[in-house]
């Protein structure tokens, strides 16, 4: 038996805003993962990213389309 976890997932990568009164989070691309904190690890280690760019980063699950 196989579980759902077992597969990489795409995840949607976002970089939260940084202008007082923007609201609307810049998504950045995808990156696949078995959970959200691998996709954002690997899409940290990819991009060389600082420590403070990296508290900038959110991770999402994708909606699915119909």
């Amino acid at each position: 038996m196989v579980f759902h976890g077992d597969y990489e997932v795409e995840f949607e990568i976002y970089e939260i805003p940084k202008e007082e009164g923007e609201w609307r989070y810049r998504k950045l691309g995808r990156m696949p993962g078995l959970n959200a904190q691998e996709a954002k690890n690997r899409w940290i280690e990819q991009n060389s990213l600082t420590a403070d760019q990296v508290d900038d980063i959110v991770v999402l699950y994708p909606l699915e389309k119909d």
